[in-house]
């Protein structure tokens, strides 16, 4: 005869040892939807947009795992190696850089199947480990036994396969999203399980990897605070404070991540002068929230960019209304509905970094920017399913079906750039970024006149997109229209004074003796503008401006422009192949 006191003890033995066995089996589940979802990006390219300028053109990470690349990544200094253009280090994310760096030394860049296999295996472990953190969650809040798995399975099945995800992980250039995200998971279940230190330490690489998870320490207080059903005193500063506080060891490395996050990338080429003031991200935030609540609901016509809504008159004071009300009847709720307020503040803190308070692109909304703030409003959702029994665990099998459809579907479009630009430019119609990215991709294939009328549409959508016309004006001198080509490039630079490549391009232009418009001392002024201000950096500028010199018979010019060269712009193609028009210094 067993005591009653041991018999009770034995049950909940077994039942923990069965748990225990679900959960692995429903974790070896989720790593198969991953792969069921995401195996179609195992045979996919790099794609032209971000990833050579990331990976395949940057001069730190085509090398590998090297003790230079190592130090740029942490440091962002000039070290003599060629980049693709000036933008590329404008967030500090050295663990990133470094992952990419690995990604090259186990596969090269003759197989991008090995770049995307790691950012799938690293999104899989970041399932997994959501899972766990939805056990957790359901443990404190002491939820049924038996709703328990069933909410953080929900939980962490449409993390992984939900298809505003998909450009997280399909795409090579986002690498700093899973990455982040896996230790962000990690630190998250070492606090769930009061493991502090621990989840301080695996803080630190989420915050090298993608500092937007500055955020940390305020998910943190949400849950303290979420743990006691939103009890609140009479004065609930005093309890905010101490539970801020209690974060110190969290906030101490955040507040320097953004610290050396916001000099990055105002000492680069994000600041207000490319973003738009932040006056006008103010406005749109709150329009931006609801549209990402309806693509989380309805995630079709997916895009890597997107405009800005018409009507925005009407809409961005509408949104904030609307958002504000929101949030406050929930608050007032939030005894009765713990969960739906614990859902949407989720939401908010995680969306805060990337909401417009700091430029982070010129998109309306972006996917990707839902990859950790998403988890909050599923999680309402699936407490809140699991309340109906069986029609919830059916509702949940549909969904989870939907939408590991649609993701599959979605995984397809970052197959390679043709297939990303084209499904671009018919789900975002009105965004001239994709049709600027596939005028682009058919000018590198040599089809001019295909992409002109592309560049001459998102010109009348961005009448101030300095590149598209500088494009433009490259498509109409292969085409032999080399006045509309210089009316372009000028344009331009009228946009933006300092952009490199059109000076270059535009004095080349002027230099040429059959062009009618020929003027060597306009061109000389052009390229040696270049030159000023990439500050003799560029192997174009200075070629360039070698050629012509040298072709004028100003020699002396000549060869004193290139003894003022940097070494690694004197072994740059093109002017080593100059050499034979450039005098050679003793």
């Amino acid at each position: 005869i067993i005591p009653a006191g041991r018999l009770t003890d034995r049950r909940a033995f077994l039942n923990q040892g069965l748990m225990a066995r679900h959960a692995l089996i429903l974790s070896l589940i989720l790593i198969g939807l991953v792969g069921a979802v995401f195996f179609p990006s195992f045979r996919a390219d790099f794609v032209q947009y971000d990833d050579p300028a990331f990976v395949t053109r940057n001069g730190y990470v085509n090398e590998g795992l090297t003790g230079v690349g190592v130090n740029w990544a942490f440091t962002q200094r000039e070290l003599g190696k060629p980049l693709m253009h000036e933008g590329v280090g404008n967030v500090w994310h050295p663990l990133t850089w470094i992952s990419h760096m690995i990604d090259v030394e186990l596969w090269g860049l003759e197989n991008p199947g090995g770049h995307h296999a790691m950012s799938v295996l690293l999104h899989a472990l970041s399932t997994v480990l959501v899972f766990f953190c939805g056990l957790r969650l359901c443990a404190l809040r002491k939820l049924a036994a038996n709703h328990v798995l069933a909410v953080a399975f929900f939980l962490a099945a449409v993390f992984a396969i939900h298809p505003l995800h998909v450009e997280s992980v399909a795409w090579v250039s986002e690498r700093k999203d899973v990455l982040s995200g896996f230790f962000f998971f990690g630190s998250l279940l070492a606090y769930l399980h009061d493991r502090r230190w621990l989840s301080v330490l695996l803080f630190l690489p989420a915050l090298m990897a993608k500092p937007s998870v500055v955020v940390l320490p305020l998910l943190l207080m949400l849950i303290d605070w979420w743990r006691t059903g939103f009890i609140i005193q009479k004065n609930p500063l005093p309890v905010l404070v101490r539970s801020g506080l209690g974060k110190i060891i969290w906030w101490m490395p955040a507040i320097i991540a953004t610290a050396l996050g916001i000099w990055v990338q105002y000492t680069g080429t994000h600041s207000d002068f490319v973003g738009g003031s932040l006056t006008t991200r103010l406005v749109t935030m709150a329009t931006g929230v609801w549209f990402y609540f309806w693509r989380m609901v309805v995630p079709v016509d997916l895009s890597f960019q997107y405009p800005f809504p018409p009507y925005g008159m009407v809409l961005f004071p509408l949104g904030w209304l609307a958002l504000i009300s929101v949030v406050a009847l929930l608050w007032r709720k939030r005894k009765e509905w713990p969960e739906a307020f614990f859902g949407i503040a989720w939401f908010l803190i995680l969306w805060l970094p990337s909401s417009g308070l700091v430029y982070v692109g010129n998109s309306f909304t972006a996917d990707r920017y839902t990859y950790l703030a998403m988890l909050g409003p599923v999680f309402t959702l699936a407490v809140g399913l699991v309340k109906f029994g069986k029609p919830a665990l059916i509702s949940g099998g549909v969904i989870t079906l939907i939408l590991g459809t649609l993701a599959h579907q979605q995984v397809k479009v970052w197959n390679d750039s043709e297939a990303l630009f084209s499904h671009a430019i018919k789900a975002q119609p009105r965004e001239a970024i994709g049709l600027q990215n596939y005028a682009s991709l058919l000018q590198m294939e040599g089809r001019n006149a295909e992409a002109i009328p592309l560049y001459e549409k998102a010109i009348k959508i961005s009448p101030n997109d300095y590149i598209g016309k500088y494009n433009l004006a490259n498509c109409y001198r292969k085409m032999g229209r080399l006045d509309e080509a210089e009316a372009k490039y000028e344009e331009s630079l009228s946009v933006y004074p300092g952009y490199v490549p059109a000076w270059i391009n535009l004095g080349e232009l002027l230099a040429n003796p059959e062009y009618s418009g020929h003027d060597p001392q306009a061109a000389r002024e052009a390229l040696r503008k270049a030159c000023q201000l990439s500050q003799l950096r560029n192997p174009l500028a200075a070629a360039a401006l070698l050629k012509f010199e040298a072709r004028a018979g100003n020699q002396a010019a000549a060869k004193n422009l290139y003894n003022q060269l940097p070494d690694f712009v004197k072994q740059h193609p093109a002017i080593s192949s100059l050499i034979k028009i450039t005098p050679t210094p003793r």
